[in-house]
């Protein structure tokens, strides 16, 4: 009895087993299956981190993260490699002109093309947008030059076709040599960003070197390496503010109490050649790398502590002017920049204008506007600078609502020894009286065109012939406005 039970027990011991066991079989092999899962998900997701999903060829992040590594192989090693940059100079106009479907084949048929040019150690990413870059290892002397020619000889074979339409393509390539000198890939992106700038300046389509562009830029000689010089100046705090002191004329005139306005000014200071740089040579690069709402967070950042620290000297001015780029203030959260500013130094926004140069302003109205009118709300003021220079003017300013008109000096300058200056600066003067809005005449260098702009009824000038600018401190500026 005892043993019969003890069998049944055995049995039903060993079944009880063996249906755990074949559920762990299934578990085993559904575990197996959800982790190859998880691993292709894992590529995939890999995959698609790294490549861009239009041409499958290496995105950039892919390729910042290769010619990181390759710049630090280079610091080590003797490699010779080339960026280089390549832009679509049609690529607008097809996709404009037949739809995004179109531009995505054309964008596929042109790397696929491409890419049956390049050896299995050049490295091929798309950007983004209509630009490319490979990376290749050349011979001594090269710099990545044959495989451009290369690339455009190709090119001038290929054509897309679209429907019943047939386009040719062109493009420009910029060729950056990847030497000990070049440290990061920020550093080799800018360069290249500059070599393309200057091509297309030139001519659209066509092979430029960087140090072909550093030779026929026609900017300052050292034009080409503004991007780092930029970023360096910025991380490095070598940007410096002046200010110059506007004039009262009728005070000037003996005829009222003097009033104190000041203009904020930007220099860099370059400390290899032991200068100060003029912002006629930085503020165009500055502008073309979108660095520019960087460079006017920190005038106005710096404008702003200043007074916050010596609030007396504040109230001795009746306005403080701070220039801004258009492209500031298209950002969207420029605004709001400058709104948190004045609550954090608790400054009186109404003592503050900025002022907006002409040509920008005007081809960029309704964001100029919209950005006015979020300041003015907090009482902030608006000039329109260089008035006169740009095209447009009288049609377009009432649209924006300034309180005060700057006019371009090159009108102001000589308006005593010529005529035709003389009546572009008297109708912009009675223009500015119609309208209610003050006017400040910049370049006023000599006493006889201060004392013609009284006449006219010009009540500010500013300019040599008053104050040369000086650097923003406490000392300067209490020289001018307590003493």
């Amino acid at each position: 009895m005892m043993l019969a039970e003890l069998k049944s027990f055995n049995r039903e011991l060993e079944g009880k087993v063996r249906e755990r066991t074949a559920e762990l079989t299934i578990a085993n092999r559904q575990l197996r299956e959800e982790i190859n899962e998880r691993r292709y998900m894992q590529d995939r997701l890999n995959y698609l981190a790294t490549h861009d999903f239009v041409t499958r060829l290496h995105n950039r992040n892919a390729l910042e993260a290769y010619v990181s590594e390759l710049l630090a192989r280079i610091q080590m090693q003797e490699i010779n490699a080339s960026f280089l940059l390549i832009d679509i100079d049609r690529f607008r106009l097809i996709n404009e002109s037949c739809g995004c479907i179109a531009g995505d084949e054309l964008l596929r048929q042109f790397s696929d093309s491409i890419a049956g040019l390049l050896t299995r150690s050049d490295f091929f990413a798309r950007l983004g947008g209509d630009r490319f870059a490979v990376v290749t290892h050349c011979n001594n002397g090269d710099k990545g030059l044959a495989l451009a020619q290369n690339i455009l000889k190709h090119l001038e074979q290929f054509s897309f076709q679209w429907e019943d339409r047939q386009f040719k393509l062109a493009a420009s390539i910029a060729t950056v040599p990847l030497t000990r000198i070049m440290v990061s890939y920020d550093q080799v992106m800018l360069a290249a960003d500059e070599v393309i700038f200057v091509a297309k300046c030139e001519a659209r389509g066509g092979i430029f070197s960087y140090e072909e562009a550093a030779k026929r830029s026609n900017l300052h000689k050292e034009n080409i390496n503004w991007a780092s010089r930029l970023v360096d100046a910025l991380h490095n705090q070598l940007f410096r503010a002046y200010f110059q002191m506007i004039e009262f004329l009728p005070a000037g005139a003996g005829i009222a109490q003097p009033q104190y306005r000041l203009e904020v000014l930007m220099r860099l200071w370059d400390a290899p050649h032991q200068r100060m740089i003029s912002p006629g040579e930085f503020i165009g690069p500055a502008e073309r790398l979108h660095l520019i709402p960087e460079l006017d967070k920190w005038i106005v950042g710096y404008t702003l502590n200043l007074f916050a620290q010596h609030p007396q000297l504040l109230e001795r001015l009746d306005m403080v002017s701070i220039n801004l780029s258009a492209i500031s203030i298209r950002e969207p959260q420029f605004a709001q920049f400058i709104f948190n500013s004045f609550t954090t130094y608790n400054l009186p926004a109404n003592k503050f204008c900025f002022e907006i140069t002409e040509t920008q302003a005007i081809v960029n109205v309704d964001s100029a506007r919209q950005f006015m009118q979020t300041l003015r709300e907090l009482g902030c003021h608006f000039a329109l600078d260089d008035f006169g220079s740009g095209f447009a003017s009288y049609a377009y300013l009432h649209q924006l609502a300034f309180d005060t008109i700057k006019i371009d000096g090159i009108f102001v300058r000589d308006m005593d020894t010529d005529p035709a200056h003389y009546a572009m600066v008297k109708s912009i003067a009675e223009m500015a009286v119609s309208l209610g809005k003050e006017v400040i005449a910049e370049f006023v260098e000599t006493a006889e065109v201060a004392t013609q702009l009284h006449q006219l009824g010009v009540c500010w000038g500013q300019g040599y012939h008053h104050h040369r600018p000086e650097e923003l401190n406490y000392q300067a500026l209490e020289k001018c406005l307590l003493y």
